[in-house]
This record gives structure tokens, C-alpha cells and sequence, in this order.
């Protein structure tokens, strides 16, 4: 029997917004243990996976972890392995960025180790055929994969992938994972019954490393593969690994997969399944195709993309619970929208066309301030993110809400709506075009119901952009020979952009003869409240994180509901009872305005 070569990678991640603080402490409690285990003991191989951004984070606050993984490549003990700068799912992104991004990471490896990665670690193992030529072009040798993207066959055993003439050796990891409760000995045992091959590799993330190494599993584990184990298994680094065996390479074809962890079978699977992780990938396209028609200033174009190569991290789209990392990527790619308007003159427009792929055309308004996508389903904005005080996208709620979402209520209906029960009301859905001109920045959109069998609605809904914001007709009409009754609502529902634990919106009304200034805790945060508000005539909303504020001024005095809505933001919405005569119709108007606020000193 032929020994069962166990190749180890130790793999860091890295969420996007890890604070100087937790980098720290990561480092601390496990990175630092992983350099000194296997400086400690010279026998020990393994392969390193380091995304860019820990690399350079570690260069600048622990140069001696770097000198100590130098010494280590030195005398070939570990391999640093490639793959792209910002961990982005590289399947999913523009094949001018996929280079750009692993040459960065591989250039930042030579310069601090003297040796160009020959290994990529891709990830998420998010992987599909295209990818071949591109990974071989920037001098990868293999690629290693997650075993879940084998459909059951066998781990065992080295790959091969070939698209277009050029191919690449693809390494898939074992399933099984070590565990701290379970003998090294019979994890041994358990992978060398299971082996059809002379072939494994075994990932450890960072934190798994930590546990460990605290329960003497991983010293234990290296000791008994040395001694008891020494005629039946071996480790040699990865690269090694993959050119001492004999076995054949057996070809293969994944025309795109990507880690059984995301319960997916693809990357763009994930996306259908996740509303918010789609919208965000459909702004970083955006942003690509902008940076790809850009002329002009050749450095701003070079920042433009580095905050486009920051804002395609995997981590984004791939793991955030509660929002935090999504809107930091909004913030990069409004950063890199911001640099790209910088390097010629730019002009406020108004585009139409398929924005989200759903075969049918949105709305794109990019005006001085903003950049804004206008949806036909609920006639709703469900982008809005401010470019000249670059922040995340405010419309980041879920997949029907946004801002300008309109409704019409029955009285019993209004009293749940106030206390933040669940409404659909009845303009919920697809309206269709009735003008569109780009050159006035205008949107008109259309749609009707039936309230009964007898009565019948119809809503059409103005759009006018404007350098600072918009003006939001809306006409309701009685389709009916009877009379309407009901409460009109126009709901805006905004993101949580301040993560704090008192993190919220602020909130200034004149309604009636009084003027009400909430605190930040109010309205938005933990201790958030319903309020509603008689006879307003002019209210604003500050995210004092953000610096920016967004004003609100009816035609008509209205009532005005805020709640916490369910991603932890705030939703205030303008309200007005009406009765409407058969065959009449009323309109109301509000204008939108975006504010950046002064900068406080220091901040």
C-alpha cells in the first residue's frame, strides 16, 4: 500500500470591517501561534493562505511574524499560497479584475518572501472553467478546492482542469475535518480507511487552529504521523505533494461551483436566494462598467479601482448577518464612483435599462450627489447612495422596501401599519412606464387595483431628479362611480449605517406649532419607538455617522409614522386620510433633498 501523502493548509480570513482592535486580538490568540508551532518544530510542513489585506496589516504591526514566516520559506518548511488581493469570488468578477487582483497578491508575496506562489487558494472554492487561462496565465501551477465540489468522488486522488489549450492541476480538500474531542490517532485511522489514493489535503481555518493547538491536537497529530504512522503516511507541503505522486491526473470539468457552506450550488445561486447580496453585486458591476468607459486622470482611475477591488470582497456578499460588511462595500463603490466622476467632467443623466437582470428596465439616475436606481416594482427607489459625502446605500432594506413606497390603506389597516405591523397595501407591485426622459432626469410610472369588486384605484408616480434629491408626485385617482376612502402613504425605509450600540437616526419635525428634535436612541436604535406625528410640514433625518442628512418638505401637511424597521434603520412615513369622489383624483407632492453636514472637528 502506497503511503497516504497529508498535506495541511492553514488558512486566515478575514471579515471586511475587522477594526484595528480584533486584527489584534486575532492575532493574539491564534496567527502568531501558527508561525511559532511550526518555528518550533522544523519537521512540521505546511501551506499558508494570508489574504492581502492581513499580509499587509501584519507587514506593518508584526514584522516579526513576517520575518519569521520568511525564515520559514527559506528552509522550506511552509508555502505561501496565492489567490486574489480582497478575496473576492473570482467567477463573478470582470476578467481585467480577476488578474489585477491575484497579480496584486502575488506581488506582495514575492516582494515579502522572495518566492512567487505556485498554489492559489481560492475563495469560498468559488470556481468555474474560465478560470483556467487566467490562472495559469498569472503562473499558477494548481488551485486548491473545497471537496464538497466533487459531487462524491473521490479526494484521494489529484485533478486536472483544461479550458481553451491551458490547464491547471486542481487539489480538492478532505471533508472530514479534524475535530478537538476526537484522537489524532483515530482521525488517522478513520482517513486512511476512507483514502482510494496516495493524495489528501486538510484545511484548518485560523480559529479552528487556535482550538487545536490548546488541546496539544495538532502537536499530537504531526508526532504520531512521524512515528507509529511513518509507514503509512506522510507531509509534505502542498506543491511537493503534488509532484511526487505517480498517479495519473484525472481530468475534469466545473463549469461553476462553489463550497457547500453557502448551500448553493453556485455563486449566482446564492445571489437568488439573497436579495441583498444581488443588489450589492449588481452595483459593483455597475461600478466596473464606469471604470471600464473612464478616460482622464490616470491615478484617480487607479483609485477608483482600488476601492472597486476592496468592495469585491468575498466576505460581503458572502456572510453578512447584519448588514455591516454589505455596507461598507456600498461605501467602497460609491468611493470609486466619486474618483471616476473626478477624472473628467462629469454631467447629471438619467439612464434606462436592464440594471439587476431581471429583464426588464430600471432606472439609473447619477446626479451630482447621488447615485440613485429607480425600481418599476412598487415604483420605489431601492438605491440611493450619496457620492459627493461617499456613503453606503440607504435603500439597503429588503427586497420590497426602499424608499417612496407607496400605499393605500384602509383605516383599520393604517392603525396596524402605525404600530409597525405588516401591510402590503396595493401598489406592491410591477407598474408600468408611462414617460421617461433622460434629458429632464423624469420618471413617470403607472399602475392600478381593485380596492372590491365595485371600487377601483389607480396611482401614477413622478420622479424628477434633481442635483440635491427629488421631487415625488403622486396622483391617485377614483377609477370607481363610488367614493374612495383610505389613507395614503408614502414609506421610506432607511439602512442602519451606525452599528454602535446607541447607533441611529436623528430626526427634527415642525408639525402643527411645534418642533420635535428626537434623540439618536430614538428612533432607529435599540430602544427604538413607534411615534406618529400630526399636521407636519417639513421633517429631516440625520445619520450623524455618515454626515448626512435627508429633508423632507410636503405640499400638504401630513401625519408622519417612524418605527424601527427590521434591519435595525428607520422608516418614517408621510401620511395623509383622504376621501375621494367618483371619478376624482388629488396629488401630493414631497420633496427630497440630501444634505452633507459640516465634518466635526477631529472626527
Amino acid at each position: 500500500m502506497k503511503k497516504l501523502g497529508i498535506s495541511v493548509i492553514f488558512s486566515f480570513r478575514l471579515p471586511l470591517l475587522d477594526s484595528e482592535e480584533h486584527l489584534e486580538e486575532r492575532y493574539q490568540n491564534s496567527w502568531r501561534f501558527i508561525a511559532t508551532f511550526l518555528y518550533k518544530h522544523p519537521n512540521n510542513k505546511a501551506a499558508i493562505s494570508i489574504p492581502g489585506t492581513i499580509l499587509l496589516w501584519l507587514e506593518k504591526k508584526h514584522p516579526e511574524f513576517i520575518k519569521v514566516l520568511e525564515k520559514l520559506v527559506s528552509r522550506s518548511q511552509i508555502e505561501i499560497l496565492g489567490g486574489a488581493f480582497y478575496n473576492p469570488i473570482l467567477p463573478a468578477i470582470f476578467p481585467v479584475d480577476r488578474s489585477g487582483q491575484i497579480e496584486l497578491l502575488t506581488t506582495e508575496i514575492r516582494r515579502l518572501f522572495g518566492k512567487r506562489p505556485r498554489g492559489a487558494f481560492l475563495f469560498a472554492s468559488a470556481f468555474e472553467n474560465s478560470l483556467v487561462p487566467t490562472l495559469q496565465n498569472c503562473g499558477f501551477e494548481y488551485a486548491l478546492l473545497d471537496g464538497s465540489l466533487l459531487s462524491g468522488k473521490s479526494t484521494f486522488v489529484p485533478y486536472i482542469a483544461t479550458e481553451r489549450g491551458k490547464s491547471i492541476r486542481l487539489v480538492f480538500s478532505d471533508e472530514i475535518k479534524p475535530n478537538a474531542m476526537e484522537d489524532p490517532v483515530d482521525f488517522l485511522e478513520k482517513l486512511l480507511f476512507r483514502a482510494d489514493g496516495s493524495f489528501c489535503s486538510i484545511v484548518l481555518k485560523d480559529d479552528d487552529f487556535a482550538l487545536l493547538l490548546n488541546s496539544l491536537w495538532i502537536e499530537k497529530f504531526f508526532f504520531v504521523i512521524r512515528n507509529e504512522f511513518r509507514d503509512r503516511a506522510w507531509i509534505p507541503l502542498q506543491r511537493e505533494l503534488l509532484y511526487s505522486t505517480d498517479e495519473e491526473f484525472r481530468p475534469i470539468y466545473l463549469a461553476s461551483a462553489i463550497s457547500s457552506e453557502f448551500d448553493s450550488n453556485t455563486f449566482f445561486d446564492f445571489l437568488l436566494k439573497n436579495p441583498e447580496s444581488k443588489s450589492l453585486y449588481n452595483r459593483m458591476l455597475h461600478v466596473s462598467m464606469l471604470l471600464s468607459q473612464s478616460r482622464g486622470d490616470k491615478a484617480r482611475r487607479e483609485n477608483a479601482r482600488e476601492f472597486l477591488w476592496a468592495a469585491q470582497a468575498g466576505e460581503a456578499y458572502l456572510f453578512d448577518d447584519d448588514g455591516r460588511m454589505r455596507q461598507k462595500a456600498w461605501k467602497l463603490l460609491s468611493e470609486a464612483e466619486n474618483e471616476l466622476r473626478e477624472t473628467s467632467d462629469f454631467s447629471p443623466m438619467t439612464s434606462s435599462y436592464d440594471y439587476d437582470g431581471d429583464g426588464r428596465n430600471e432606472y439609473v439616475c447619477s446626479m451630482e450627489r447621488f447615485t440613485a436606481c429607480i425600481s418599476p416594482v412598487g415604483a420605489r427607489i431601492f438605491e440611493f447612495c450619496p457620492i459627493k459625502n461617499p456613503a453606503g446605500n440607504y435603500a439597503d432594506t429588503t427586497q420590497s422596501r426602499g424608499l417612496f413606497v407607496s400605499r393605500f390603506l384602509s383605516e383599520a389597516e393604517y392603525g396596524n401599519f402605525k404600530t409597525g405591523g405588516d401591510v402590503s397595501g396595493v401598489f406592491s407591485g410591477r407598474f408600468s412606464e408611462q414617460f421617461f426622459s433622460a434629458s429632464k432626469n423624469e420618471i413617470r410610472l403607472f399602475s392600478s387595483c381593485d380596492l372590491s369588486a365595485e371600487k377601483k384605484i389607480s396611482l401614477s408616480k413622478k420622479f424628477v431628479a434633481k442635483g440635491n434629491g427629488f421631487t415625488v408626485q403622486v396622483i391617485l385617482k377614483n377609477e370607481c362611480a363610488l367614493d374612495v376612502a383610505g389613507v395614503l402613504t408614502v414609506e421610506c425605509d432607511f439602512a442602519r449605517m451606525d452599528f454602535s450600540d446607541d447607533g441611529g437616526y436623528g430626526i427634527e419635525v415642525v408639525y402643527g406649532s411645534e418642533y420635535l428634535q428626537g434623540e439618536r436612541d430614538s428612533f432607529g436604535g435599540e430602544n427604538a419607538r413607534a411615534v406618529e406625528l400630526l399636521d407636519v410640514s417639513l421633517m429631516q433625518l440625520t445619520d450623524s455617522f455618515s454626515d448626512i442628512s435627508f429633508v423632507f418638505e410636503p405640499n400638504e401637511k401630513c401625519s408622519v409614522v417612524l418605527l424601527q424597521n427590521k434591519n435595525g434603520g428607520l422608516s418614517a412615513s408621510l401620511c395623509w386620510h383622504v376621501k375621494i369622489g367618483a371619478g376624482g383624483e388629488l396629488e401630493k407632492t414631497v420633496n427630497f433633498a440630501v444634505v452633507a453636514l459640516k465634518k466635526k472637528h477631529g472626527k
